[in-house]
């Protein structure tokens, strides 16, 4: 039972800390590290609601300030 236990907590974590941010930054073009920190703040700030819509709420904030993303740089092809 503590072997399960341990495993719940282990997966829980890496689902919560790793995937679910990589997840949503790679839905809303954020850093990975905007996305962890709104998804901290909107839990702390507002709980469950906070993680179901702080991400949605902070990139529509974006928007309306007209914050652009950053996109990579092109790669140029060597002829």
């Amino acid at each position: 039972v503590v072997y399960i236990i341990i495993m719940i907590i282990i997966i829980h974590t890496l689902e919560a800390y790793v995937l679910n941010p990589k997840f949503m930054s790679s839905r809303t073009d954020l850093p990975i590290f905007y996305t962890f920190i709104v998804l901290l703040i909107g839990e702390h700030l507002f709980g469950t609601w906070g993680l179901i819509v702080g991400v949605p709420i902070f990139t529509f904030l974006l928007d309306v300030l007209g914050v652009k993303p950053i996109r990579g740089a092109k790669r140029i092809k060597n002829k």
